[in-house]
């Protein structure tokens, strides 16, 4: 008697939709803080001039990710330190350059420092990046990282769509883990070239004051 209750007990908690899904795990906002630090000193390690200068370090931005109970989510940059990130950035890639126009000067053994054989030149470090990295070129990096689609979890996998007019691609997922308010995901089966660059993630769940 008793097991039938149970059996009749599970059974309606099932139908009610009260068993926690795996997918319950996930809803809700994260917040995490991409570096894009790599993916620049990627951008100059082959350059013959400032391979060797170009250390880029702390150029971050804040990153959510929101998941909801109608199975979609949604990935968004947040562009509001843009301009001083940018500033930051500009001022690390001078300083390589003048690095770089440093050695050249002392291969040379020109005993002149290369902000004044620029200067003569009507020129600066800053003058030589003018065009390196605009807003417009960063804006097109945050923007690859904004999507929003339908998404399906399975035993720790993610699988996503890029957008909420498709399916979720079952042929690459990553990989999760959810871990009190701390949600880490890894590049799974993800087939990407900056999956090195961009994994781990790790998230913090966003708790709205009450």
């Amino acid at each position: 008697m008793r097991r039938i209750l149970t059996a009749v007990l599970c059974l309606a908690l099932l139908l009610s939709g009260c068993v926690p899904r795996e997918q319950d795990a996930l809803l809700g906002t994260w917040y995490a803080t991409v570096d894009l630090s790599d993916a620049i000193n990627g951008d100059f390690a082959d350059d013959p001039a400032l391979g060797d200068y170009v250390n880029v370090t702390g150029f971050c931005f804040p990153l959510t990710l929101a998941f909801s109970a109608d199975g979609t989510y949604c990935v968004r940059a947040d562009r509001s330190g843009l301009g001083s990130a940018l500033a930051e950035l500009k001022a690390q890639l001078a300083a390589a350059m003048e690095q770089y126009v440093q050695s050249l000067l002392d291969g040379q053994q020109r005993q002149i420092s290369a902000r004044d054989y620029l200067a003569a030149m009507g020129l600066t470090p800053e003058d030589l990046l003018d065009h390196a990295y605009t807003e417009e070129t960063v804006e097109k990096m945050l923007s690859a990282m904004d999507s929003q689609g339908n998404f399906q979890v399975e035993e720790g996998k993610l699988f996503l769509s890029n957008d909420v007019r498709y399916a979720v691609a079952t042929d690459c997922w990553e990989l999760y883990r959810v871990e009190g308010n701390k949600l880490t995901v890894e590049a799974g089966g993800m087939d990407s070239p900056y999956a090195e660059l961009i994994y781990p993630m790790e998230y913090t769940r966003l708790v709205e004051e009450e």
